[in-house]
């Protein structure tokens, strides 16, 4: 497994390479402008939260015009990015247990989210994150979700492996609002568009660039 990893990263994606040149590529800007994912403030831990609400996507509009590979080269480019800040920060504190979390926003979920490229997209996506990033995740909080996502998840999650699906928690409304303070203790450190909906006001003392925010 480590030489695989080895082999994708030095010879099969040029990572060091990607990671420079990815940036300055029309596609990422477009992405990163259109994508509603940010990093935005720290867990209890003290390491970034990546804040996700994918259901803000027009999923018809941007697999029609974005192509499918420049999608899954900007996931990788994420987590990639979001490995190397955690490493750096690993090293300056010398505390090796930092790991992610990311919040996936599912309201107002519906079956035009699930479109074949889009299970495909997950697909290749997980099979990436499993093979190349198994220890960079701490856990996936899926909040807000509905009948929808019970029945997806109802049907996938016998397929993952134990260490991929002890990180996928499902949290239920009535324990939401706890939940997000034990593992993001500063609501400061929430996203407008989630404390506005969830608590009734925001207290975000960030520039928030990305649409998820404001």
């Amino acid at each position: 497994m480590i030489f695989d990893d080895f082999e994708w990263r030095v010879f099969e994606i040029e990572i060091d390479k990607f990671m420079d040149q990815y940036p300055k590529t029309e596609w990422y800007n477009f992405i990163s402008n259109y994508y509603p994912n940010v990093c935005h403030g720290e867990d209890k831990y003290g390491v970034e939260v990546n804040w996700e609400k994918v259901t803000l996507l027009d999923i018809e509009s941007f697999f029609k015009y974005v192509p499918f590979q420049e999608i899954l080269s900007f996931h990788i480019y994420s987590v990639e990015s979001s490995e190397r800040r955690v490493r750096k920060k690993m090293k300056e504190t010398k505390n090796y247990s930092f790991r992610r979390l990311l919040v996936e926003d599912l309201e107002h979920l519906s079956m035009k989210h699930f479109t074949p490229k889009v299970i495909e997209l997950l697909q290749l996506s997980a099979e990436i994150d499993e093979k190349h990033y198994p220890e960079s995740l701490r856990a996936i909080y899926f909040i807000r979700t509905g009948t929808v996502f019970n029945v997806f998840w109802n049907a996938i999650v016998p397929f993952l492996n134990k260490t991929t699906s002890k990180k996928l928690i499902k949290i239920d409304s009535s324990k939401l609002v706890n939940t997000l303070l034990d593992q993001v203790p500063n609501d400061s450190s929430w996203p407008n568009s989630i404390s506005k909906s969830i608590l009734g006001n925001s207290t975000c003392q960030f520039n928030c660039l990305n649409t998820f925010c404001l």
